[in-house]
């Protein structure tokens, strides 16, 4: 079994690091270069059986995972500029299984040129749940709710979410939609 440090390791090298990354991920917290004069967070969880089918392709989950906080920093107005990955991993959970959703973390990652910078992860005997933490910054003023007017989003960070992806369904500037009801709004189903 390999050891918490190790692993640790294993993660920077597999994530590496950026320009603007102060103390990278095995320290307690990652210290990275403000890019704006206000800051953007969310944070969003996926877990198996509630957000996802627990035999899903654990390379989508893990750019499902991504890719719905980039879609809340856009709404917001926000570009990207960091991500944090908390894992609870069910013990039963193979190593190839554990890289496959790895691997989709950081390709989602890459596209929005969002670097991990930290994390956490553990295991448990429940489900498997990963939960992304997304910090971005606003080039202009936030796009609030309480000042939407109609429905149209912008096209630009749209195509900066996903870039042309689909998992299922109908593809909208990159962005996939199916079925799904988000902040009491259903956008055509909109995953994120």
């Amino acid at each position: 079994m390999t050891s918490e440090r190790e692993y640790t390791a294993g993660l920077a090298r597999f994530f590496g690091s950026a320009a603007g990354v102060r103390v990278p991920i095995g320290d307690d917290a990652a210290v990275v270069a403000n890019r704006g004069a206000e800051s953007v967070l969310c944070c969003d969880p996926v877990i198996a059986g509630v957000h996802f089918a627990k035999d899903a392709d654990l390379a989508l989950v893990g750019r499902k995972a991504v890719n719905r906080n980039l879609a809340d920093l856009a709404a917001m107005g926000a570009q990207p500029d960091w991500l944090l990955v908390s894992l609870v991993l069910p013990k039963r959970l193979s190593a190839a299984e554990r890289d496959r959703l790895m691997r989709g973390i950081r390709t989602a990652a890459r596209a929005a040129e969002a670097p991990v910078v930290g994390g956490d992860v553990a295991t448990g005997p429940g489900p498997l749940v990963v939960t992304i933490t997304a910090v971005g910054h606003l080039p202009d003023q936030a796009l609030r709710r309480d000042g939407a007017r109609g429905r149209l989003l912008p096209q630009c960070l749209l195509g900066q979410v996903t870039d042309g992806e689909t998992y299922h369904g109908e593809t909208y500037h990159g962005e996939t939609y199916h079925g799904e009801t988000y902040h009491g709004e259903t956008y055509h189903g909109e995953t994120y």
